[in-house]
């Protein structure tokens, strides 16, 4: 065989090898590179479409207006009210009232009168309370009383007497009754008094007193000296 020949057959077979592997070699396709941004500008018009179809089929659950926020007003705070300024009202101190020509009796520290069958009542009195005398000045007390019990009041027995309270404005301490004095009868005893030597108020307390020594009835003298 002449070199030729082989050349021309080395050819062929070369020849018949490219077209077996061109026949057999799979065809790669290449994909082509995705577009990102566009496939993000149509899942948004996806989404928008899909929006719009269920605003259509649903239209009272879809609001164009914009959402309007309420804004809460803060509580006011209630000025607290200042309390109430207190008005002070002195406490007033009750002083009897001695009235003219009272008797003297009523307003007594004690009961003026005591129970049992000695009973009395003033039925008159001078000077009166609050007579008013200069310093030193000699003046007589005088105590009508009422015999308003059931017992008679012996004669040289039943006296008045100083109390040894306030002061004792007489020249004794005590005054003899001087006749008997029957229930519904009335007596006046007499003191001798001086007005002391400083000037002020004086408040002189008697007692009435029955034949056992008891006291049935109280009674007072009030002058000022000027």
């Amino acid at each position: 065989m002449s070199n030729l020949q082989k050349t021309t057959r080395l050819f062929a077979f070369l020849a018949l090898v490219v077209i077996l592997v061109g026949c057999s070699t799979p065809t790669v396709v290449v994909e082509p590179t995705p577009d990102i941004p566009r496939i993000r500008t149509e899942s948004v018009q996806t989404v928008v479409a899909k929006l719009t179809i269920e605003a259509a089929l649903n239209p009272a659950a879809t609001s164009t207006e914009a959402p309007v926020f309420t804004a809460t007003a803060a509580p006011t705070e209630t000025p607290t009210q200042a309390p109430a300024t207190a008005t002070l009202v002195p406490t007033l101190t009750l002083v009897p009232t001695l009235q003219p020509a009272s008797g003297g009796g009523n307003p007594a520290p004690t009961a003026t009168r005591r129970p049992g069958p000695d009973q009395a009542q003033l039925t008159s009195q001078t000077p009166i309370d609050g007579a008013n005398y200069g310093p030193g000045i000699a003046f007589d007390a005088n105590w009508t009383f009422k015999n308003v019990g059931t017992s008679t009041w012996t004669k040289g027995i039943y006296y008045i007497r100083f109390a040894k309270e306030g002061t004792n404005l007489a020249t004794a301490d005590k005054y003899m009754l001087a006749k008997d004095v029957a229930p519904g009868e009335s007596y006046t005893f007499i003191a001798d008094m001086i007005s002391p030597a400083q000037g002020g108020r004086y408040v002189s307390y008697w007692q009435l007193v029955n034949n056992n020594g008891g006291t049935f009835y109280e009674f007072y003298v009030v002058i000022d000296v000027q």
